[in-house]
């Protein structure tokens, strides 16, 4: 007797338990990746770059500018004694509105003495020395009879000899200056004038005029270049009075 037997395979267990089929996907699995993904995103962006650091000359400068820490204490202190420079606003050809801001003339003055400061100011400057100080002082010593022996004007009368000698050779180099700066202000120049040019001396120029100068003439005060007859806006200057 012939029978058949249906078998049924057996399923035999998987050996590698990790390659299993993962559970289906859902949306709000989903949703968390890609939030997963943005804040790793965010995380990865690099930071923003810090600027660069100045120059080594730009901070011995600013460094340099900054009051020293006593001096900021006294600042604080004493407040009149810090001294700060206001706006500088300057308009061209326009004495009146520049006027205001009180900028200092054009006058120039190398002479240090006067009729009334010669005598005092050349006394003093002459006692700043050493030596003229040793001797006033060896003079005041030997007019004290307990003291010394010898007389005073043995050393008076050279001192005074000395002093004399050299007052006059300070007034007269102070006469030479005088005379040198009488002559470099009273020195003409063109200066614009509402809109036309008229000739002015150099004491009289101002803060924010307008100068029209001409070849081989004498340079006023410090000036802007505003424009040139040469090719190019060029201008050649000579410095050797200032060198």
């Amino acid at each position: 007797m012939n029978s058949s037997l249906l078998l049924e395979p057996l399923l035999e267990p998987d050996p590698n338990p990790d390659s299993a089929v993962p559970p289906p996907v859902t949306n709000e699995d989903e949703n968390d990746d890609e939030n997963l993904d943005v804040e790793e995103k965010v995380q990865i962006e690099e930071p923003a770059q810090a600027p660069p650091p100045l120059p080594i000359e730009k901070v011995a400068e600013e460094d340099k500018r900054r009051p020293h820490p006593v001096k900021r204490a006294l600042y604080k202190v004493f407040p009149f004694l810090e001294k700060r420079e206001d706006l500088r606003r300057v308009t061209a050809n326009d004495r009146t509105g520049n006027a205001g801001y009180k900028y200092a003339d054009n006058v120039v003055v190398s002479a240090k003495y006067n009729i009334l400061t010669f005598v005092p100011l050349n006394l003093f400057e002459q006692f700043m020395r050493v030596a003229n100080i040793y001797f006033l002082a060896l003079v005041i010593l030997q007019s004290i009879p307990q003291i010394s022996s010898v007389p005073y004007y043995t050393t008076l009368i050279p001192l005074i000899i000395v002093l004399l000698i050299t007052a006059i050779k300070d007034g007269y180099d102070d006469i030479k200056r005088h005379v040198s700066d009488y002559q470099i202000n009273n020195r003409h120049v063109t200066v614009l004038s509402g809109t036309g040019l008229m000739e002015v001396k150099w004491k009289d120029v101002r803060v924010g005029d307008v100068l029209k100068l001409k070849n081989d003439e004498s340079v006023t005060a410090d000036l802007l270049l505003l424009s040139s007859s040469e090719p190019n806006s060029l201008v050649f200057i000579e410095t050797a009075e200032l060198d």
